[in-house]
């Protein structure tokens, strides 16, 4: 089936179904898409899960949600991070500190409370991984569940599908690390070498949460002068 098309009967399944929904929303390209898809037909709560907070290059993404009338911006953690702090990953232990390593369903469900809608949209496509794929597979029409009441719009598309989108529709050019498929922001070279080149600023900002994590730049530095 025609991915556009595809598209539409799962927007005609959900609003069948919500006029609200959650979006995660990343300011990589298949949320902004999603966003612009979601928009003109729903109340879209945007859930945007941050590593840290603040950071200059993620804050144009978050103000280009303002564009759309019908959307509303909320911010969470990011479950990583939590994981992150509680095994010490690239972080400094601190003696008597307790946290909770929350999972993505944790997130979900104060998404859910927080809006008070219980559909979910993702913006996972088939062609991101085997996995991906396997998983919508199970679904019907390849992207509804409607037992957790997640649905996957953007089911069938391709990465060169969704980057025709954004330029077709004039929408901001998503920022890319690396040229993976998925390639949001983390503790990886990727974003790290990125961040030393354009926004400094944000780099130091991610090294004062996870201050062990210069090793990785170290790492790379040494290896590209000992070549």
């Amino acid at each position: 089936m025609n991915p556009t098309k595809h598209a539409a009967i799962a927007l005609k399944h959900l609003r069948e179904q919500t006029p609200e929904v959650v979006l995660f929303y990343s300011g990589g390209k298949d949320s902004l898409v999603l966003l612009d898809l979601l928009a003109p037909h729903f109340k879209v709560h945007c859930f945007f899960m941050y590593f840290v907070k603040n950071l200059r290059h993620l804050n144009f993404f978050l103000e280009w949600v303002k564009r759309y009338p019908n959307a509303t911006l909320h911010q969470l953690p990011h479950w990583m991070v939590s994981y992150y702090i509680k095994h010490n990953y690239f972080s400094i232990p601190t003696p008597g500190r307790s946290i909770k390593a929350l999972k993505q369903a944790d997130i979900e469900g104060k998404a859910r409370e927080i809006s008070g809608c219980d559909w979910i949209v993702f913006g996972h496509k088939k062609a991101d991984s085997m996995n991906r794929r396997i998983m919508l597979s199970t679904y019907k029409f390849d992207c509804i569940n409607d037992k957790g009441k997640k649905i996957y719009p953007l089911a069938l598309w391709t990465k060169r599908q969704v980057k025709s989108y954004i330029q077709i529709n004039n929408i901001i050019k998503p920022i890319e690390y690396g040229a993976k498929n998925s390639n949001g922001l983390d503790l990886n070279i990727d974003v790290f070498l990125y961040l030393r080149e354009f926004f400094p600023d944000d780099l130091e900002k991610i090294f004062n949460i996870f201050p062990l994590s210069r090793q990785i730049l170290y790492e790379y530095d040494y290896e590209q002068r000992n070549r």
